[in-house]
């Protein structure tokens, strides 16, 4: 019984890890002061990618398209001329916040992952 209860922790564990955002992230390039966004997951319905600063939104995406192993694109953030600014990648059932703190030359940036937010529907059953 005891060895059927930490079976059932270990996979309760491991479904949990899952659930991670290690499927969206922000990777650097090659070029100065362009990122990568690599949206890992099955994308069926169109996404916002919003660019923001202390001040508000200084830029925005919306992606569309059916991309069922994820995509990657490209973007050129060197008219962002802050210490830090916020990526935050949203569908209608997750929303993913990274924080980027680019270098003093602006050649690389650090990406923390601020939030990750999921959205699903509850039904009841009778």
């Amino acid at each position: 019984m005891i060895a059927g209860a930490m079976i059932l922790f270990t996979v309760m564990s491991v479904s949990g890890q899952l659930r991670n955002d290690a499927h969206v992230k922000i990777l650097g390039t090659p070029e100065p002061g362009v990122i990568k966004l690599l949206y890992g997951l099955d994308s069926q319905e169109p996404l916002t990618v919003k660019f923001s600063t202390h001040i508000g939104v200084v830029g925005s995406d919306r992606i569309k398209g059916t991309f069922p192993k994820g995509f990657m694109k490209r973007y050129d953030v060197r008219q962002i001329n802050e210490r830090e600014f916020w990526v935050e990648i949203a569908s209608s059932d997750r929303t993913t916040v990274y924080r980027i703190v680019p270098s003093r030359d602006g050649k690389s940036f650090v990406s923390h992952l601020e939030r990750a937010d999921y959205r699903q529907d509850f039904v009841a059953q009778k």
